[in-house]
């Protein structure tokens, strides 16, 4: 079985192929300029950890509409995670920095090997579109497009 290039990027439309599966975060209505970002679904699992520590209604539901005051701790969550990425020492201490033991996560952490950093740039971009749309919407919504 040939493993899968991940892809650690957030996209503005739905760019990725039509057999990816993705994950879409929609800022209110998604009808706002960058109101829409696309995460490849396998790289947005490793991030789960982190938005359900800060969120526990956040689950395994196709669409979960999160308002805006919470994706301010959201966000603090994600900042600790990155802080966690740059000091990270061994295997146990990533599952930790990304709160596996939190959730029932289908990939491998092997898989991250060698990719920690584009994990992190991932984060910190998807952390400044957050902060820019929860000044400016009410809610944003996480669509898993693969359920």
């Amino acid at each position: 079985m040939e493993k899968r290039i991940q892809d650690f990027m957030l996209h503005q439309e739905a760019s990725l192929k039509d057999n990816e599966k993705y994950v879409l975060l929609k800022a209110g209505r998604g009808r706002g300029e960058n109101g829409e970002v696309y995460i490849d679904a396998i790289t947005f699992s490793y991030i789960e950890g982190l938005l359900w520590d800060k969120y526990r209604g956040y689950g395994t539901r196709k669409k979960t509409k999160i308002l805006s005051s919470e994706w301010n701790r959201i966000i603090d969550g994600f900042d600790e995670g990155i802080s966690g990425l740059r000091s990270k020492n061994d295997g146990d201490d990533l599952k930790k920095v990304l709160k596996f033991n939190l959730v029932n996560p289908k990939n491998s952490l092997e898989d991250l090997n060698g990719h920690l950093s584009e994990l992190e740039k991932l984060i910190e971009e998807m952390n400044d579109w957050l902060k820019v749309q929860v000044k400016e919407e009410k809610f944003i919504t996480i669509v898993k497009e693969y359920l």
